[in-house]
């Protein structure tokens, strides 16, 4: 239900996030978000300038394996408010970036 309040993000797909979890438990977690490659929806756009002039924000956040939980239910409601994290994040810097004016 919390994934038709996301903007701009798809939701979570949980089962990939949960098999990794399990697999490695001592492993932290990487969040990575971006807006303005909006401009670049495959290698040859990029290769063609697309995203000359445009700003492209990036943002990591690293959660410790300690603050991850491993148990399933828990982990799908971790996984949810990281995604709204997400979704939060672009909307407060995108995906609507400015262009860069030098």
């Amino acid at each position: 239900a919390r994934a038709t309040a996301l903007r701009h993000v798809l939701p979570p797909r949980p089962g990939g996030a949960l098999a990794a979890l399990t697999a490695c438990p001592a492993a932290s977690v990487v969040v990575v978000a971006h807006a303005g490659l909006e401009g670049a929806r495959a290698l040859s756009s990029l290769w063609r300038g697309a995203l000359i002039g445009r700003e492209v924000r990036v943002t990591l956040r690293r959660f410790a394996a300690a603050e991850v939980p491993r148990e399933p239910e828990a982990a799908v409601r971790w996984l949810d408010d990281a995604w709204a994290w997400l979704d939060a994040w672009v909307d407060e810097h995108g995906p609507d970036v400015a262009v860069v004016r030098a």
